[in-house]
């Protein structure tokens, strides 16, 4: 049990999309969040792992922001960061 939720893939997000769907009305999808906390390394590394994450981000996003469970999200949401990177 990591006691933490999220994907961390593409096919996943996708998978959770429509989880979502098939939960409507008693689920809507509102936006995507990120978090970059469990990011280390070295600067450039560490850059590098954020430039995935973002990217990761964007695509869920954008899947996300197509899905029928969102058509009542306005505005969509994205966000990013927490304790590390502000």
């Amino acid at each position: 049990m990591g006691l933490r939720t999220g994907v961390r893939c593409v096919a996943d997000a996708g998978r959770l999309i429509a989880a979502i769907e098939f939960a409507s009305p008693w689920l809507s999808l509102h936006g995507v969040e990120s978090f970059e906390g469990l990011i280390s390394g070295d600067a450039g590394d560490a850059l590098e792992r954020i430039k995935e994450m973002l990217e990761l981000q964007v695509a869920t996003a954008r899947l996300a922001a197509a899905s029928p469970a969102a058509t009542d999200a306005d505005p969509f949401l994205l966000s990013a960061g927490g304790s590390a990177f502000l």
